[in-house]
């Protein structure tokens, strides 16, 4: 089949074009979370400096294996890794971006050592890690459609802290550049937008109907251990159905 440029237009029109990475805003959310809310600049104000951003992927961890010892090596997923978000903010002249990163980050680890090595910030000594609860927040990255600005994709990270925040390459010769700041960011999970939401239930359910097989396999091992002679022809009958119908649910455990 030939390759059609009208047809491949129409086709990608249907779906509001091409995405543009350019069409994106990152939010923090600090006043959300059980701590002084920073004193240099509000979190609305903020998501007008941040210049790039990655817009985190979702890695599998994965293990290889060959099913009969030999051939071809398969995977299967072991567990699911979070991938580093990564940010370079624009910086200001009154310095409240770059601000606001020393003082998030000195929330996490208390690297001021002015006043003495026995001094606290917040009952926080130099050098001091502080609680988990008191520095992460909250990120939303928003990513629009080319055609609707009423359409875009959100990825919600909870529990966000900075984990590096770089330096900065200062210059006389550099008479028009703006300065910059990258920012790297952890997380303890992600929410995208395409996801299912699970129902409390399901998983309780689940794990109901686990139990109550494995508890029938147990009166496999009661059969066993205790070894005794059946009473008459219809109990021997009964004890054999019995461990048959047990060793017809462990099979079906590791379908």
């Amino acid at each position: 089949m030939a390759f059609n440029i009208n047809e491949f237009k129409a086709k990608m029109d249907q779906y509001g074009g091409p995405a543009r990475t350019n069409l994106f805003v990152v939010s923090i959310f600090t006043n959300s979370i059980d701590r002084p809310t920073n004193q240099f600049m509000p979190d609305g104000d903020l998501r007008f400096f941040c210049q790039t951003a990655t817009f985190p992927g979702i890695n599998l961890t994965v293990t290889d294996y060959k099913p009969f010892t030999y051939g071809l090596k398969q995977s299967i997923p072991t567990g699911i890794e979070a991938e580093p978000v990564n940010c370079v903010f624009m910086l200001d002249s009154d310095h409240k971006v770059l601000s606001f990163f020393h003082e998030w980050m000195q929330r996490i680890v208390n690297y001021d050592v002015s006043a003495g090595n026995l001094s606290s910030v917040d009952n926080q000594f130099p050098y001091e890690i502080n609680y988990k609860k008191e520095y992460t927040a909250s990120m939303e990255i928003r990513f629009f459609s080319s055609d609707n600005p009423d359409n875009f994709y959100i990825c919600t990270l909870n529990d966000v802290f900075p984990t590096q925040i770089g330096s900065l390459s200062l210059s006389w010769a550099e008479n028009d550049q703006v300065a910059t700041l990258p920012v790297n960011f952890s997380y303890s999970s992600m929410r995208m937008q395409a996801a299912r939401v699970g129902t409390p239930t399901e998983r309780l359910s689940r794990g109901t109907g686990y139990l109550q097989q494995m508890t029938s396999i147990g009166g496999l091992g009661q059969s066993i251990v205790q070894r005794i002679l059946p009473t008459s022809v219809q109990d021997a009958i009964n004890r054999f159905t019995t461990v048959s119908n047990t060793f017809d649910r462990l099979k079906s455990l590791f379908k």
